[in-house]
């Protein structure tokens, strides 16, 4: 028995941070795992699952881990290879990784044409798309074919002349109104980007509600209404504090614009 547990502390042990590491493997970190996938360099089909014991994960475990329930943390050799997937408690950080993983996977800017942009006109370009969208949501569908011209020559402005610190406002905007594969895709640039301070928190913070709700979870800040009301949150009774981080208001006052009442909302979701 000491030997089996002096033995399991040379495989995984917890470092000062309390992150847990694998003897001669990295983590791979969290906003990398887009970057791997949009290579085609994030392949852990021979890796083994691992749980806090350092054992192979029980049935349970992988029946959990297959309905979305638990999180992962990759770990790579020196050669870039995945030896080792350690499940634990699954995070919002998670759930958005898993929902990129997956999307960015089908290749979601393929089908759109790309068009030819010019670099140096990009104020022009970007100042009309703006325009066009304030005038479209006036019109369901206005709304819905300007969208689509709109993300044709975001995609193509993007590719051809990058991620333009200039026109954030007009990109967060158009790809926010996109399907939620398009924004999966751009999400991690988006994020970075906002932890540098060039594009707002409650911007990435409706992005990620948005996400989540698309894709069956519960959402954190509370920034997306439905015909049903607001939709359903995560720890309802903290999100003013989660607001507060991402410089977003009380959602009391957020929610009246929609004549909705916090308390009656929280009553329909059952909280």
């Amino acid at each position: 028995m000491r030997y089996y547990a002096v033995l399991l502390f040379c495989v995984i042990s917890c470092s000062p941070s309390g992150t847990v590491t694998f003897k001669g493997l990295k983590m791979i970190p969290t906003d990398q795992i887009a970057d791997r996938v949009k290579a085609g360099n994030f392949n852990y089909n021979y890796a083994t699952f691992v749980n806090a014991d350092g054992e192979p994960i029980t049935k349970e475990q992988k029946n959990q881990l297959n309905k979305g329930l638990l999180g992962k943390d990759y770990f790579e050799d020196a050669s870039g290879e995945i030896k080792k997937v350690y499940v634990r408690p699954i995070t919002m950080a998670d759930k958005l990784t898993e929902i990129q993983r997956i999307k960015i996977a089908t290749d979601p800017l393929g089908r759109f044409a790309t068009i030819n942009i010019d670099c140096n006109d990009l104020d022009q370009m970007y100042s009309q798309i703006q325009s066009k969208d304030d005038q479209s949501r006036l019109n369901v569908d206005d709304m819905q074919r300007v969208d689509i011209e709109s993300q044709q020559k975001v995609l193509s402005a993007l590719n051809q002349c990058g991620l333009t610190e200039a026109h954030l406002s007009t990109i967060w905007l158009v790809l926010q109104h996109s399907d939620s594969d398009i924004m999966a895709y751009f999400y991690t640039d988006l994020k970075r980007l906002s932890k540098a301070g060039k594009i707002e928190k409650s911007k990435i913070a409706a992005m990620e509600d948005q996400l989540l709700m698309f894709h069956g979870h519960k959402q954190v800040y509370g920034t997306q209404i439905t015909v049903k009301g607001l939709y359903d949150m995560e720890d309802p009774a903290n999100v003013n504090k989660r607001r507060a981080t991402v410089g977003l208001g009380p959602i009391e006052e957020y929610i009246a614009r929609w004549q909705l009442n916090f308390e009656d909302e929280l009553k329909r979701m059952g909280e």
